[in-house]
């Protein structure tokens, strides 16, 4: 008999707890549509979280831990996906999923909540594992600058072969020429086919923006380059980009054409398809931008602005891609050009003329030799080193991105 009242005491009890709550949702409920209760400050006296038709809210008045746990910062909706207990529309307590766009959707199977749940933590650990991996990023390449080989006046095949051979020692992942590793005039496919043959004796993997010398017959240098390169006969009525870009690991390299088909410069064309590039990288991967463009954009010696021997000269084009690198966060942009190696800062870019190889100083005061630029990443952190190859002396270091 004792065990029979104990047994209705404890159900009696449960009915009564259980109305209680009900009770209190329906209160919340109602003061909620009356207005009587901020939507953003919803007393929660249930000692959990509590949500009202797509609102989150806490209780100011309560202390402790409990209320630190109850809080759901309305600030942070857009990055919430969760399951949480709400009330809905008829007052009813029920599990339910906020969802990103901070609408709740209700869930009656607390099954299918779960897999949300469950399906949400994953994509967290999947991003957490892809940033991760973003920042281990080790990757390095050697920036080599003007040999001009197989000029009427000289020949660079020794010289270019020691620099060559030098950065291979440094185990580069890939060589960047910018631009002046010919001079095409005459004998255009030996030429273009020498330099390559030459280039893979030392690496597979390489890459050029092209520059003055290398397009110096104009069309037919651009055809010769594509067919030798890739393979591919271009149509007429095709512009003959000499432009494009990549992704290498985290970051994405741009290689500019500043003499086709246009002089020291590029044309609109390019510049558009140039901020349509950039418009497209998913900085969430990306977490490093480099240009190659053989002309320098900037000035660095005053007698190559007054004799047009940077970009100069087209001030508008010039302003124009400064902004535009500015605007997109660009790194580093790597130019050859000026035969010589040297290192600008302006908006926060860094600007450097990598060196160049077997050529006389064109500008007195300035590191001599043939000189490249290896260029390490780690993760967001880039350094970039010179070197001269004739005496395998370190030149200069710079921290370009820290």
């Amino acid at each position: 008999m004792l065990n029979k009242i104990k047994l209705a005491n404890k159900i009696l009890l449960s009915l009564l707890i259980s109305f209680g709550l009900f009770v209190t949702g329906i209160s919340f409920y109602s003061d909620w549509k009356n207005g009587d209760v901020k939507k953003d400050n919803l007393l929660s006296e249930m000692g959990s979280r509590v949500l009202l038709a797509g609102k989150a809210a806490y209780n100011p008045e309560l202390s402790g831990e409990n209320n630190e746990q109850s809080i759901i910062n309305t600030n942070e909706l857009e990055e919430t996906d969760e399951v949480v207990e709400a009330i809905d529309e008829n007052g009813i307590i029920q599990t339910a999923v906020l969802m990103n766009s901070g609408e709740l959707e209700f869930k009656v199977d607390l099954q299918e909540a779960d897999e949300v749940q469950e399906e949400k933590e994953q994509k967290e650990q999947e991003q957490m594992a892809q940033e991760a991996a973003l920042k281990d990023v080790k990757f390095s390449f050697a920036a080599i600058g003007d040999a001009e080989m197989y000029s009427s006046k000289r020949g660079y095949e020794k010289e270019l072969s020691k620099v060559l051979k030098k950065a291979e020692d440094d185990q580069p992942d890939f060589f960047l020429f910018t631009g002046d590793l010919i001079v095409a005039t005459n004998n255009i496919s030996e030429k273009i086919k020498g330099i390559i043959n030459l280039i893979k004796k030392y690496h597979n993997n390489y890459y050029i923006a092209f520059g003055e010398h290398d397009l110096e017959c104009g069309r037919p240098c651009v055809e010769q380059w594509k067919e030798t390169m890739f393979g591919e006969k271009i149509a007429s009525n095709d512009p003959g980009n000499m432009f494009h870009s990549f992704n290498f690991e985290n970051t994405h390299f741009i290689l500019l054409s500043t003499d086709w088909p246009t002089k020291h410069t590029i044309d609109q064309a390019q510049f558009d398809w140039l901020k349509q590039d950039l418009e497209k990288v998913d900085r969430a991967k990306i977490k490093n931008i480099i240009v190659a463009q053989h002309v320098p954009p900037i000035t660095f010696f005053h007698k190559s602005a007054k004799n047009c021997y940077d970009m100069s000269c087209d001030k508008v084009m010039q302003k124009k891609l400064l902004d535009v690198y500015k605007k997109y966060k660009v790194d580093l942009v790597l130019s050859g050009h000026e035969h010589i190696f040297d290192h600008k800062v302006k908006d926060g870019i860094h600007f450097v003329l990598v060196g160049s190889v077997g050529q006389g100083e064109r500008h007195e005061g300035m590191a001599k030799g043939d000189i490249y630029s290896l260029v390490k990443v780690e993760g967001e952190k880039i350094n970039l080193f010179a070197y001269n190859a004739e005496n395998d002396k370190l030149v200069r270091e710079i921290k370009i991105k820290e």
